[in-house]
């Protein structure tokens, strides 16, 4: 297995994306509220493509309109929550054996990290295994409460595609982010539905299984 990791933010617009043809698409996305609030602990000042929201939908489009089934999306917060459950069916999608090594890791950085690592990993840096989610509220300052409307509705769209969840099981306060996230579904845009609507039913282009990109 080949595994490739893309953050979106680093696909400019000018990026071919038909190398993602002979690829097994799937995306991870993160609640917006916490993503925003983990972000602006280290850079006070960003737009949402600096997140890469609006191109991690784009390329969820672009690979759904050319692929015989949707591609898998998970939740950060479902990963942690059942991280052994999650990554099962990652890798059955994926088409490979599940081992119980995949939920342990030593501690300490990597030589593959990035030269970002100072900045973003401490948390996985000192971490040797999948910790249970954050919960509670996320208080954010009133100047990110418009990129947050906006990325929970790319959010909402991405979780769309994904099997009904069995919010039953999350935490009270996840139990009713999700609800929330039900309500944002149903108020997006006419013209965002209409995109889905023409995605999801248009013929669908089969493709090869081969690696794996995240």
């Amino acid at each position: 297995v080949q595994y490739q990791k893309h953050m979106t933010h680093h696909i400019l617009p000018e990026v071919d994306l038909g190398f993602t043809a002979g690829l097994l698409n799937c995306f991870l996305v993160r609640e917006p509220a916490r993503m925003i609030a983990s972000y602006a602990r280290v850079r006070p000042r960003f737009t949402l493509e600096d997140l890469g929201l609006p191109q991690q939908r784009d390329i969820h489009r672009y690979v759904a309109a050319r692929s015989e089934n949707l591609p898998l999306v998970l939740d950060a917060a479902d990963v942690l929550s059942d991280p052994r459950a999650e990554l099962g069916r990652l890798c059955a999608h994926a088409g490979i054996a599940f081992r119980e090594e995949m939920l342990r890791w030593p501690p300490g950085r990597r030589a593959s990290d990035g030269v970002w690592a100072p900045y973003w990993y401490a948390a996985v840096e000192a971490s040797t295994g999948f910790e249970p989610p954050p919960t509670g509220e996320v208080e954010l300052p009133g100047g990110y409460r418009g990129m947050l409307e906006e990325a929970e509705a790319i959010y909402a769209e991405l979780l769309a595609t994904r099997p009904a969840h069995r919010i039953d099981r999350l935490p009270d306060d996840n139990q009713r982010h999700h609800r929330r996230l039900t309500r944002a579904r149903c108020k997006l845009k006419r013209n965002a539905q209409q995109v889905w609507v023409r995605l999801l039913t248009r013929p669908f282009q089969m493709v090869k299984d081969i690696p794996i990109a995240g």
